[in-house]
């Protein structure tokens, strides 16, 4: 699906309301669903730790406290957040809409323009963290809808009138 233009965009936003939380919610869970399926496996072997490979649970609590392990999850922790809120960004940017929102029919809308590859990345930083990501929605209850990193990205989460139920 192409970037929505700027006429049509100006076309649309009579057309447009803020999207349901539900929508959201489950556009995001597909999301999830998908960015467990496709960034997190390539990792997988190297987050296992097995208690089969030493003689005491002692013995593997060191050598997961391990000076060398631990730089290796924050290397692989901070692999995968990158990646996670670059799917986010980089498919916002480029067609206005995440798997998640393309298959619940949402789009991520800017004042008067496309939203840039900035505002995407901000209204995404969030997501590097399920603590943050909650801090970030609870201000979602406050205005019913927008999060805050959407306020500070100046960008928000819309549906066709026609298709919210």
């Amino acid at each position: 699906m192409a970037k929505i233009s700027l006429e049509k965009r100006v076309k649309l936003k009579k057309d447009l309301i803020h999207a349901p939380l539900w929508k959201r919610v489950f556009a995001y869970f597909i999301d999830a669903i998908i960015v467990n399926l496709v960034i997190f496996p390539p990792f997988k072997p190297y987050l296992s730790i097995t208690v089969a490979e030493s003689n005491s649970i002692f013995e593997t609590l060191r050598s997961a406290l391990s000076i060398n392990l631990s730089l290796n999850m924050i290397l692989i922790s901070t692999s995968i957040a990158i990646l996670t809120v670059l799917y986010w960004a980089l498919l916002e940017w480029r067609l206005n809409q995440s798997i998640g929102k393309l298959v619940m029919g949402l789009y991520v809308v800017a004042e008067k323009k496309a939203p840039t590859f900035t505002q995407c990345l901000t209204r995404n930083i969030t997501k590097i963290s399920p603590f943050v990501l909650l801090l970030d929605c609870l201000y979602l209850f406050k205005t019913k809808n927008q999060r805050y990193f959407e306020k500070l990205s100046g960008t928000n989460v819309m549906a066709l009138k026609k298709e919210v139920l």
